[in-house]
């Protein structure tokens, strides 16, 4: 009798042993599993009202819409602190790695194929997948092209118009970050918008040299409006708010790259509300959370690069209060007609391959 009461003993405590051993590997108390860990890595700052403002707008509204644990991590403007950064959040404890633009690219590329296990997502330039072992990388790429357009074709229609503002030399300019093919790709298809308009518009332009110099930015749109340009499109990060500050103090008209930038501008009302006529965006933050959410739901096809456009609802022309209150109806109505032409692939808007 002792002997089977042993036997009984030990199978009750080997049973125990499994089902303790089951709930460890959930790795949550309740037997819930680890929640997904996500590091979007900046190679910059937060606080530009723009692309990685956006970025991680997206990040964190994924974070709390699908239950993972996120992390921002800000790597500064120091391109000295970029590799190391990455390579910190590439050997920390997270299940996917984010980072975007044309200087991270090389960086994800030579570390992904370190850490198969993990999911990478490098956004606004295409990785480049003849290289081996990138399976891991999931590339996103804008039609910033598309939103170019739109933002030629605003453009066009302001400067031409009886709008407050406007003037008679009929001049339109556009202020990047970096002369890049990023930014280039947004440049010529604000160069097509504005040709399609066919009028006899004059096109102005000129690159910060950095995407983080709003006192450069102010200086290359005031030369700008000297020159006859009464609207002026900034696709500059935080360079880009000087160009806002130069159309309000100088009486012109700016179009955005990115809602943040105009959220947080027009509550301060020094006359940005009367300023700024639009925002013509890739919506950078809304891609992001979709491809959280395929990663998420185990849809992710990695390995290739996407394009997001107007189709795909990332590229658009922002339809907000204040672009109702400053562009006339008759504008918008014709803006209406393009978009959708463009949309449905009437149009051919050139490129410029990232």
């Amino acid at each position: 009798m002792a002997k089977k009461s042993m036997v009984a003993l030990l199978i009750l405590l080997m049973f125990g042993l499994l089902v303790a051993g089951c709930a460890k590997d959930t790795g949550g108390d309740n037997g819930e599993a680890d929640p997904i860990r996500v590091a979007l890595v900046v190679n910059g700052t937060l606080g530009d009202l723009g692309f990685f403002d956006s970025a991680n707008s997206g990040v964190v509204k994924a974070g709390k819409d699908f239950g993972l644990e996120v992390k921002t991590i800000e790597a500064s403007y120091d391109t000295n602190k970029w590799e190391p950064a990455f390579e910190d959040a590439a050997n920390g404890p997270y299940d996917v790695i984010i980072a975007g633009t044309f200087d991270m690219k090389e960086i994800m590329e030579n570390v992904a194929p370190q850490f198969p296990d993990k999911q990478f997502i490098l956004f606004d330039v295409e990785a480049d997948f003849t290289k081996p072992d990138l399976d891991n990388i999931y590339g996103i790429v804008y039609k910033y092209n598309e939103v170019g357009y739109l933002a030629g074709a605003l453009a066009s229609e302001i400067t031409v118009s009886d709008m407050p503002k406007a003037n008679d030399k009929k001049v339109v300019g556009f202020v990047g970050g970096m002369d890049v093919p990023v930014i280039q790709n947004f440049l010529v298809g604000y160069e097509k918008g504005v040709k399609d308009s066919g009028l006899d518009i004059e096109l102005l332009t000129a690159f910060a040299g950095d995407f983080n110099d709003p006192v450069k930015g102010k200086q290359l749109t005031e030369q700008m409006i000297d020159n006859g340009a009464d609207v002026v499109w900034a696709v500059a990060g935080a360079s880009g708010l000087g160009v806002f500050e130069a159309a309000l103090e100088k009486n012109v008209y700016a179009i955005a790259v990115n809602e943040n930038q105009v959220e947080a501008l027009l509550p301060n009302d020094e006359g940005y509300a009367e300023t700024i006529a639009g925002a013509a965006l890739a919506n950078v933050g809304h891609s992001l959370y979709v491809a959280l959410e395929s990663y998420v739901n185990g849809t992710m096809e990695s390995g290739q690069n996407v394009f997001y456009g107007l189709t795909e609802g990332v590229v658009e022309l922002e339809d907000s209060e204040y672009y109702k209150s400053i562009v006339p109806e008759s504008i918008r109505k014709k803006l209406e007609e393009i978009i959708k032409d463009v949309s449905e692939g009437k149009v051919d808007v050139p490129s410029v391959s990232s």
